[in-house]
């Protein structure tokens, strides 16, 4: 079968990553695309690592945002007033969950 550009045989582990990196590829673009697939290596390796992804445009960070989310990668976002940016960051620094691992 081709699902949207995407070969699939007998459905394993590689080949499931593999549509949904062609998934996040086809609704983000390619350099989105690569983005989530960094920040998911980095993850493979090492479960613990945090990452900061520095964006400068909101509507950019708003589609990272969405593609990580996509991906089963969830991220912070710091935005709001010093007080909310400063939460957000405390959460970043001391946390050790996966939803608190990446911040945009």
């Amino acid at each position: 079968d081709i699902i949207k550009g995407c070969a699939l045989s007998n459905l394993d582990k590689d080949e499931i990553a593999a549509s949904g990196e062609c998934k996040t590829r086809e609704r983000y673009g390619t350099k989105l695309a690569q983005v989530v697939s960094q920040v998911q290596e980095l993850r493979k390796r090492d479960s613990s690592t945090k990452i900061i992804i520095f964006v400068q445009w909101e509507d950019l960070l708003v589609k990272i945002h969405e593609a990580l989310e996509s991906r089963k990668q969830p991220s912070l976002r710091l935005r709001g007033n010093v007080f909310q940016r400063q939460q957000t960051l405390q959460l970043f620094q001391d946390s050790n969950d996966l939803e608190s691992s990446i911040l945009l």
